[in-house]
């Protein structure tokens, strides 16, 4: 766990040095998902997102071949994050 607090404060750092625009930051943002999930999970294992907002974890977690659960109580955002994660094949 201390790793990946450590390897988020670091890409965060990163992140926030050269992020200037919009498409920087998405991508800023799925760097740092795919860093933290890589760090603290094996292939096949399941992340847990209690909060799936558009889906950026559940993307990351098809990418790195894990297994993901998202929670999403507003209906609009849940449609959306299911068609970004389902078109990300």
């Amino acid at each position: 766990f201390m790793r990946s607090i450590s390897i988020f404060k670091r890409a965060l750092k990163k992140g926030l040095a050269i992020s200037s625009s919009l498409n920087t930051d998405k991508f800023v943002l799925s760097n740092l998902l795919s860093l933290i999930i890589r760090a603290s999970t094996k292939k096949k294992d399941i992340v847990l997102d209690p909060f799936m907002g558009i889906g950026s974890t559940g993307i990351a977690c098809k990418e790195l071949n894990r297994n993901f659960i998202g929670i999403e109580l507003d209906e609009k955002y849940f449609n959306i994050a299911k068609e970004r994660i389902n078109s990300n094949e």
